[in-house]
């Protein structure tokens, strides 16, 4: 059984989208047949966790008599077999094979086999924006920051122009679009288009009263910084120190069991598990944004309340039977809370421990240093020398490019070389696709230039010395240690783009970021009878302080952060933000996945990543 987001709690209703994947995927079982081989690309087995929430089980009752996991040997003796993989040139090789194997097959079956192949970034299945919670989708493209920045390979522009193009059949046409960046552009222009087939088709999109006021479409090279900086959040450190996959992380059994539960012996006990990490667990919904610094201090008073809850029953000796029957029906729900904040108290005692550790505050330092203009090379080569992992490395030699619009040609030349020197000859290979992908770059100029981080520290105002990470007031304490707060610089965009004066009043520092930007208007017969003399770009209901509160959807393109969804939970939290902000994104990241996604398979082998 799926332990999936149950959706019940957002501003838009979500469950929508999943159940029309639900019923596309259904739809293509029963037009093949009653008796399916179903070979499932491991890639595409979390994202389906999140659409058969019922689990797999259900798929029987559509034909599915057989299982397999694609690239394993297949031997069924189906009738049908069904091939769910993403759309790849290698991907088509293993179905090729696949054929040719089980033709040659004779014990397999004496009929002759029947291929149906579906891939989900084509028309025969949409499986785009997948609900991962209550104000996050996500459609888990693991390769879209390569193939837009490294390899030159636009083909998932499609799918992300139809993926928001679904929405607005569902939700009614966004009125408002801003963009940041050349794939953001290329987005509107491709949605702008289809909405004008769709027009002259006679099937406008813009029937329904839109649920959603503004989209704000956003390439994840317009801010490269955050991604290498490490988060003070819980999620962003659960994500950062044990990997958040498809909304679950997989844990030892020890860490999160109950220690007054019954012991199970260690036969009986499984080495690690899943635990999945949602809205549906009302504690982590409450806990997951907080600073490592306010976690303890809040799991530790939430833990006094449940023990005086217990104490004070006991002590009440003169109870009424009501009462005590009162007490009794609280008992499941008392214990599901107390195993929860167990849960999680176990989970946050393993993250302070490593918060608190002399290598990660040399690390915040490092990055703080960075952040503020100083250079690092010196700490950069003792790391190398002492052959520190490599992903760690990397990250700080991509921020201290990306924050100072590159690296002297000598410094660059100079750390190259240890680099391939300590870490292997692949490592020119990997250097390679990190200049491709903008994250490394050489400066050749003789005097110093002002970077495009550095100038948009200003303008947006990224450090914040003042933030309390315990009572917050800004997003910056999203990252905040012992030195200043960073607050990631893509929300600051979105947080000027909400402004009564949108980003006109921040129009020389995007100038300095990467690509154009463009505040436009999608008028239909409709929203242009409701006010035709609006402004383009901006809402007639557009001021901090409204009272009314829309749905603001802020896209990445390349992936998103869990620093950055949290710093937008943050800014829509604010009494004064007149929106609630909803996520959706190519993929979560951190600075390890995105550094990994830049490698080919090869390379990542090579490097032992």
């Amino acid at each position: 059984m799926s332990k999936a987001c149950t959706l019940e709690n957002g501003v838009l209703n979500l469950a929508v989208l999943r159940e029309d994947s639900r019923r596309e995927l259904f739809s293509i079982l029963d037009s093949i047949g009653k008796d399916i081989c179903f070979v499932l690309d491991p890639e595409l087995n979390g994202p389906l966790n999140h659409v058969l929430v019922d689990g797999t089980a259900v798929l029987k009752d559509h034909g599915v008599k057989d299982f397999h996991a694609f690239g394993k040997t297949v031997k069924t003796s189906c009738e049908f077999v069904l091939f769910l993989v993403r759309p790849s040139v290698r991907a088509m090789r293993y179905v090729a094979k696949y054929i040719r194997d089980l033709g040659a097959d004779k014990s397999s079956s004496s009929s002759k086999k029947r291929f149906h192949l579906y891939y989900p970034q084509c028309r025969e299945y949409k499986l785009d924006l997948i609900p991962f919670d209550d104000d996050v989708l996500t459609l888990e493209l693991d390769a879209c920051f390569k193939e837009f920045y490294v390899d030159g390979d636009k083909t998932n522009l499609h799918t992300i122009a139809a993926s928001l193009i679904k929405l607005q059949t569902v939700f009614g046409m966004i009125p408002h679009v801003k963009y940041k960046g050349t794939m953001a552009k290329v987005i509107y222009q491709m949605m702008a288009h289809f909405r004008r087939e769709q027009e002259v088709a006679g099937n406008p999109i813009g029937v329904l009263d839109p649920e959603i006021d503004t989209v704000v479409l956003m390439d994840r090279n317009v801010d490269l910084v955050t991604p290498m900086c490490s988060p003070m959040t819980y999620e962003g450190l659960l994500d950062e120190i044990l990997g958040i996959t498809h909304g679950f992380i997989t844990v030892d059994a020890e860490l999160i069991a109950d220690d007054d539960g019954p012991n199970l012996g260690s036969s009986n006990r499984p080495a690690q598990v899943s635990v999945p990490l949602n809205s549906n667990d009302k504690l982590y919904a409450e806990v997951r944004d907080y600073h490592v610094e306010r976690l303890g201090m809040n799991l530790q008073q939430q833990a006094r309340e449940i023990r005086e809850r217990y104490d004070e029953f006991r002590k009440n000796r003169d109870a009424s039977i009501s009462e005590i029957r009162e007490f009794v029906k609280r008992i499941p729900g008392l214990k599901q809370n107390y195993q929860s904040l167990q849960q999680h108290i176990n989970l946050a005692e393993m993250i302070k421990k490593i918060t608190d550790s002399k290598r990660f505050r040399d690390l915040k330092d490092a990055e703080n240093l960075v952040l503020t203009g100083e250079t690092i090379f010196e700490q950069l080569e003792e790391r190398i020398g002492d052959q520190e992992p490599l992903l760690g490395v990397l990250r700080q030699f991509c921020l201290q490019s990306v924050a100072a619009g590159g690296v002297k040609t000598k410094n660059y030349t100079h750390l190259s070389r240890e680099l391939v020197q300590t870490y292997g000859f692949e490592m020119m290979l990997a250097l390679s696709n990190l200049e491709k992908a903008g994250l490394l770059s050489r400066r050749d100029t003789l005097w110093n230039e002002a970077s495009g981080f550095g100038l948009a520290r200003k303008s947006f105002r990224l450090l914040n010395e003042d933030v309390d990470p315990r009572n917050p007031r800004d997003c910056a304490y999203v990252s905040r240690s012992h030195a200043a707060g960073y607050a990631p610089l893509s929300v600051r965009i979105v947080e000027s783009a909400i402004k009564p004066r949108g980003w006109s009043a921040v129009q020389e520092g995007l100038r300095q970021l990467p690509g154009p930007s463009g505040e436009v208007s999608q008028v239909t017969s409709k929203t242009a009878s409701d006010d035709p003399g609006a402004p383009v770009g901006v809402s007639k209901l557009d001021s901090f302080g409204s009272e009314e509160r829309k749905v603001l959807l802020v896209y990445y393109l390349g992936g998103v952060t869990y620093m950055e969804i949290a710093a937008l939970r943050h800014l829509s939290r604010q009494p004064d933000c007149p929106y609630d902000i909803i996520v959706a994104t190519t993929k979560i990241v951190n600075g390890d996945t995105l550094l990994k996604s830049c490698f080919d398979k090869e390379v990542l082998r090579l490097l032992k990543l």
